[in-house]
């Protein structure tokens, strides 16, 4: 089974990408998801955050106030820091078990794939045979996050609280810019896809 990140600023098109490689046969873990997950209602880790940041960033229903705590840590790198802190050791426990839990199935997928923003930050790479990188132009972010009703100041926060191009095209095996047409993404995406298929197949032949 290849294993392989998948990561990219914000509105660099990972999750279009990552639901492509899922209708190609991969199966996707995402950091985000596994986010949700060790911070919900009633966890430990969710109880932990309370304390540090406090009640204000808890909702009536006692789950994480996720746009509250947003503004917050993308204008703010030490509250980043701090919430980083608490949440990565456990998702990276539980992404690691998982990805370890495919590994060892006798059915096993072919290709696994782990899709985080911050995949160097999280250590996520040691985890993987290879990142694939999604990057594009500052105009484009700002255009997409418009459409998701993200404007101005906060957009441009979101866009440096991440991974520079710059460390993606140094750091990646595979860089794709997501600049081009929705299909021209999704062929080079497949293109990689395909070759990785093959080496696993010569290395496993």
């Amino acid at each position: 089974m290849i294993v392989f990140g998948l990561t990219g600023g914000v509105a660099t098109g990972k999750t279009t990408v990552a639901n492509h490689l899922r209708r190609l046969g991969a199966v996707v873990i995402e950091a985000d998801e596994v986010g949700r997950e060790v911070a919900a209602a009633g966890s430990p880790v969710l109880e932990e955050i309370g304390r540090a940041f406090g009640s204000d960033f808890l909702t009536q229903a006692g789950d994480l106030d996720r746009k509250k705590m947003a503004d917050l840590v993308f204008g703010d790198p030490q509250a980043r820091c701090a919430l980083n802190a608490l949440m990565h050791p456990p998702m990276v426990g539980l992404i690691r078990k998982r990805v370890e839990r495919f590994r060892e199935e006798a059915a096993s997928p072919p290709g696994l794939v782990v899709v985080a923003a911050i995949l160097y930050e999280m250590g996520l790479d040691r985890l993987v045979e290879g990142v694939l990188a999604l990057t594009a132009s500052r105009f484009t972010q700002i255009k997409r996050l418009e459409a998701r009703g993200i404007l101005g100041d906060e957009a441009q926060r979101r866009i440096e609280a991440q991974t520079p191009r710059e460390v993606l095209a140094f750091r990646a095996r595979w860089l794709v810019s997501t600049d081009r047409t929705l299909d021209e993404t999704l062929t080079q995406v497949e293109a990689i896809w395909l070759s990785l298929l093959s080496e696993e197949m010569r290395a496993t032949a």
